[in-house]
């Protein structure tokens, strides 16, 4: 990459293309933390500082207590504490870096296109639109998205390093095609570093695990010519990239086991050729949306119907027959000399093909994010193709060129708003797809904060409707619901929601602790109280909630041995409260050990006034 920007003529448009997509995102820097940003920067005890370093290779994306998804992002958790604790908390900082990172990006892709051999202007117009690009607002507005950019970020870098290894195998560049190639020895410092950012990537998003294919693809349409021998005389060569592989999965392995993540209900009861048949209808209208991106949406999953597709659907019969017209369409194009659109298409279906349900069932139905190093291949095809309309008619070209430019930047510029907070974001999404309970949950969340209790209830009971409509729980909305009942003074209704929600997920801990705390208060129910607590406590073994309610629960039975025990539980867990002190100390006054009472009196005053 250095080499080619100490080129002068290259200098202009790489600044070009920085400028322009950070200017367009730049607004995103005001954005709060919605979404996933929450749970996974917001209250990570490991982006809070609040676990050594180590345990951040030790534990799933999610957290320790909820590997349903099964995905493990050690590196990108590590950025988000180095962030935090460089810049304070708050989100400014990692969405300022979020739209650095995606300045970057589209140099990167400029450099990377270019190396390959195409005109510097189809180069620079395909880094221009990755840069801009709609349907990555969801990445760069969004702080989670930094998982998505600097995986694409290190793998482009490794792709570069990559193309320096293989112009020293060959003995030309790529862009020389009719140049014969003279076999030469490629630099070994190149393959480690490559090998090593591919080892970075894979450590902020799985997704980056493509990457050797996508370099042997590379190599195989523009320097073998689709000559299937010689390409896999060379295979070998891309063995090196098990030396970052394997390790990584192994530790992978080791953290998050060896399972998938589990399916949306929506897809529950779906065959495996059902899945076969929705990741091709998806393929076709991620490829579409790509060039028309006329819907944007955080949540596309629809829980009015479930799905269920066959060969009699529409738009599933069409993809199967588009994707073979297009792929035997982009060969005989490559054949005669135009390889660009075999190359884009060919990116874009290996780097979909992990998360596009045709290999395996994955826990998101769909979602622009995962388009994200996927539209590289089809911007790349999409800008060649204008360059070869320019050959034919100049004003046509330049007017769709500048329709597409222009097009993408004032979508961008509409759907980034939506990512401002977190009523924005689900009010924009109950607009596209009213079926979506996530949306649904945290629209109410939005009324209760201020105060709209009546209205919080509806949201919460749709949630719950679409859900249970599909035949499936939400004891996220249940919980919601049953605290707000509470609130209102409707305890009775409030409990029986609870009961509902765990008879359907009976680990809920925020369900249990609730429940626990409801039944503590009434004389009958205290020691069902206890077993509840008892069960919170076992299921998040970290948090001193249970143990400060049991607490309570014996106090008001008159066990204060057993009470002094439990907020010993919970002081061990939460040191710095200074409040479970002065229950400790009501506990020892009760057992007659004054002098101890006295001293943890004197230990929490002395906490409270630091």
């Amino acid at each position: 990459m250095r080499s080619l920007l100490d080129r002068q003529e290259l200098r202009l448009p790489a600044a070009i293309l920085f400028i322009a997509s950070v200017a367009l995102f730049w607004s995103s820097r005001n954005h709060d933390f919605v979404y996933d940003d929450t749970d996974i920067i917001a209250e990570n005890p490991l982006v809070l500082g609040e676990q050594p370093v180590e345990q951040v290779f030790r534990t799933p994306y999610w957290g320790p207590h909820d590997n349903r998804a099964h995905l493990y992002r050690p590196l990108t958790i590590l950025a988000f504490r180095a962030e935090r604790a460089v810049f304070g908390e708050g989100p400014g900082p990692v969405h300022l870096v979020n739209i650095l990172l995606n300045g970057l990006l589209s140099v990167l892709t400029f450099v990377f296109v270019l190396r390959l051999g195409v005109r510097m202007e189809v180069a620079a117009l395909t880094g221009l639109l990755m840069g801009i690009h709609p349907l990555h607002v969801e990445v760069v507005g969004n702080g989670v998205g930094q998982a998505e950019l600097f995986a694409s970020v290190l793998a482009l870098l490794a792709g570069l390093v990559h193309l320096e290894w293989l112009r020293g195998e060959l003995g030309r560049d790529l862009a020389d095609h009719d140049a014969p190639i003279t076999p030469g020895v490629g630099a070994l410092s190149h393959r480690i570093v490559s090998i090593a950012l591919y080892g970075l990537a894979m450590g902020f998003k799985e997704s980056a695990v493509v990457l050797p294919g996508l370099l042997f693809l590379i190599e195989w349409i523009l320097v073998h010519r689709l000559d299937p021998m010689a390409a896999l005389r060379r295979a070998n060569r891309y063995l090196a990239y098990a030396l970052a592989l394997l390790p990584f999965l192994l530790l992978r392995f080791a953290v998050v086991g060896g399972t998938g993540p589990g399916m949306q209900e929506v897809m529950g009861d779906t065959s495996r050729f059902q899945q076969v048949l929705h990741g091709s209808e998806i393929l076709l209208r991620v490829l579409v949306q790509l060039l028309v991106p006329r819907t944007i949406c955080a949540d596309y999953t629809d829980y009015r119907q479930p799905i269920a597709p066959s060969l009699a659907d529409p738009v599933v019969l069409l993809s199967l027959i588009a994707w073979p017209l297009l792929i035997v369409g982009a060969t005989l194009l490559a054949r005669r000399g135009r390889p660009w659109f075999l190359v884009g298409l060919s990116w874009y279906l290996l780097a979909m093909l992990p998360v596009s349900h045709l290999l395996f069932p994955i826990g998101t139905v769909r979602a622009d994010r995962l388009a994200f190093t996927p539209s590289l291949g089809i911007l790349l095809a999409l800008a060649f193709g204008l360059d070869w309309l320019r050959e034919r008619d100049s004003r046509m070209a330049s007017g769709l060129t500048l329709l597409f430019v222009a097009g993408f930047a004032l979508r961008t510029v509409i759907a980034l708003p939506a990512w401002e907070n977190r009523e924005s974001l689900w009010t924009s999404v109950i607009k596209v797809n009213p079926g979506s309970p996530t949306a649904w949950l945290n629209i109410g969340e939005t009324h209760r904060e201020r105060g709209e209790l009546t209205r919080a209830e509806a949201c919460y009971r749709k949630a719950l409707e679409l859900r249970q409509g599909l035949g499936s729980s939400f004891p996220e909305a249940q919980t919601k619901l049953a605290s707000l009942l509470a609130e209102r003074g409707d305890t009775e209704s409030g409990e029986q929601v609870y009961r509902e929600a765990l008879e359907s997920t009976p680990e809920h801990f925020v369900a249990l602790l609730n429940l626990g705390e409801m039944l503590l208060k009434d004389p009958e129910t205290r020691e069902e109280a206890i077993a509840t607590l008892e069960r919170a406590a076992a299921v998040s073994p970290t948090d001193f909630r249970p143990h400060a309610n049991l607490s309570e629960c014996y106090r008001l039975l008159g066990r204060p041995a057993e009470g002094l025990a439990a907020i010993d539980q919970a002081i061990a867990l939460e040191p710095e409260l200074p409040d479970l002190r002065f229950v400790r100390a009501e506990f020892l006054d009760r057992l007659g050990r004054r002098d101890e009472a006295t001293a943890a009196r004197n230990e929490a005053n002395a906490m409270r006034g630091r």
